[in-house]
């Protein structure tokens, strides 16, 4: 019993699995839970995006994603930032067409941009993010494509790294190759519905608070 509250508790002296300074962030996917502080832990997880964090709010351990700590997941050049690629500054979302990005916005837009949209002018813009569901839960990311001339397409960019759309209209959520294997086996093995399946990875990921959980 003890070993099972020294688990969930808060070890002393707090120090990061890295580099030993104050860690904030426990990992409950990687082997024996370590803690981590916010450097090390966007620098261990840039090829784990997918794995279950929480924080240290002072009283508890409490869910948070990779995105909540600025972790970015880029297509192509074997996981690293595009050289190519431009800052955004300002971020359009049009309850039509989805997001739009511009880097160069006219100060007499604002007063020309359609009522139906949301132009970040004041303060700066949140990332765009894509819903991405695994096996570990549902999970909200910020994906930053190749900017390259002659670059595949976005939907192809995903593909290589085993990400699939969920409609090439609304580039908005995206499957693991994993999810789908195990989705495959489920439905064979057990007749497990989509649905029933879904909604499994809907408590996974908070069974507490449902409305924390990313919506595509």
């Amino acid at each position: 019993m003890k070993l099972f509250i020294k688990r969930k508790a808060l070890l002393f002296p707090r120090s990061c699995a890295v580099c030993s300074n104050n860690g904030v962030y426990r990992c409950h996917s990687c082997f024996g839970d370590p803690l981590f502080c916010t450097d090390c832990y966007r620098t261990q997880h840039q090829r784990n995006p997918f794995h279950c964090i929480t924080q240290w709010n002072g009283q508890c351990f409490q869910d948070t994603s990779l995105t909540d700590l600025g972790l970015e997941i880029y297509l192509s050049h074997s996981g690293n930032c595009c050289p190519n690629a431009q800052e955004s500054i300002y971020t359009v979302f049009d309850e039509d067409d989805g997001w739009e990005e511009s880097s160069d916005v006219d100060p007499q837009d604002l007063l020309d941009h359609p009522s139906g949209s949301i132009l970040s002018w004041s303060s700066p813009p949140k990332p765009k993010t894509t819903t991405v569901i695994n096996k570990s839960g549902v999970h909200s990311l910020v994906i930053k494509e190749c900017c390259y001339p002659g670059s595949l397409d976005y939907h192809l960019q995903l593909f290589e790294m085993g990400l699939f759309l969920s409609s090439f209209a609304c580039l908005r959520t995206a499957f693991t190759s994993a999810v789908l294997d195990d989705f495959l086996l489920d439905n064979l093995k057990y007749s497990t519905s989509a649905m029933n399946y879904y909604s499994m990875l809907h408590s996974l990921t908070s069974s507490i608070l449902p409305m924390n959980v990313p919506v595509s």
